[in-house]
């Protein structure tokens, strides 16, 4: 779902009550807020490493979260990530998300997410507020993310917030983009 409205309509407290509630069900709960200058990859990166750490404590989803802990790490190599105030510049070993292309990692990682998730019997939820601030790339590769992980029927939900032209971006971005979301 995408929330649309002008400045001050409520968006932001929509997303944090949808947030509360999901809390109070099996699901992990992210909240970003993107930037202008700011890349989906390092906005994603922290949420993402929560998310998995949390699921690796449940002995149901712990061989997965720790795979899909090592593709994040990949993740965060190729795209330059700073971890923990620390910049990452080991060669990471090959495996998923490792292809230096959002639009082709970010969807594999939602996946792993999303397994993992699954074997924990939780869900994931991604809430992304101010989403008129992504860059064209960067959007389309969530987009992909979303639905990929939307084809394989994973636990894994998103709900974003916008200026109302963000319609036309999601459009612009993916062809197929308009049918994955609700735009109240």
């Amino acid at each position: 779902m995408v929330l649309l409205g002008l400045r001050g309509t409520g968006k932001t407290a929509l997303l944090n009550e949808i947030g509360r509630r999901a809390g109070e069900h099996p699901f992990l709960v992210s909240t970003i807020e993107a930037a202008a200058g700011a890349t989906l990859a390092a906005l994603l990166y922290p949420p993402m490493q929560r998310v998995l750490r949390s699921l690796a404590a449940i002995g149901s989803a712990k061989t997965l979260a720790q795979e899909a802990l090592g593709a994040l790490q990949r993740f965060a190599a190729f795209f330059h990530i700073d971890a923990a105030g620390a910049g990452i510049s080991v060669e990471p070993p090959q495996g998923a998300a490792d292809s230096d292309k959002l639009e082709c990692d970010l969807p594999e990682l939602f996946a792993v997410i999303g397994r993992a998730a699954r074997a924990a019997q939780k869900g994931w939820l991604l809430l992304l507020d101010e989403m008129q601030c992504l860059k064209k790339e960067d959007f389309s590769a969530l987009l992909a993310a979303l639905h990929h992980v939307n084809q394989l029927e994973l636990p894994v939900m998103f709900v974003g917030a916008g200026l109302p032209p963000e319609v036309k971006l999601t459009g612009n971005a993916k062809s197929s983009a308009e049918r994955l979301f609700h735009f109240p």
